[in-house]
């Protein structure tokens, strides 16, 4: 993925899997986050949000999007 491109990364269910946790997937996958790629993070569980945006602020990176709808929230990191 290039400059300006959005990855998405779900975390629904991620409480339930064996393997990394939801922390870990989200500091990776901000690790991995090239200049002007944004991160989309969905969730269904409220801590993941307080989890996401901690991450985001740790790696000096911006919620340009944070909405709840349905059930889901949908944050998204530049």
């Amino acid at each position: 993925m290039g400059a300006g491109s959005t990855r998405t990364l779900n975390l629904h269910g991620a409480e339930d899997h064996c393997g990394a946790s939801a922390a870990a997937m989200v500091r990776r996958a901000l690790d991995e986050l090239a200049g002007g790629e944004q991160l989309q993070v969905l969730t269904d569980v409220a801590d993941h949000a307080f989890m996401v945006r901690a991450l985001a602020a740790r790696s000096g990176r911006a919620i340009v999007t944070d909405e709840v709808r349905g059930g889901e929230r949908r944050l998204v990191i530049r």
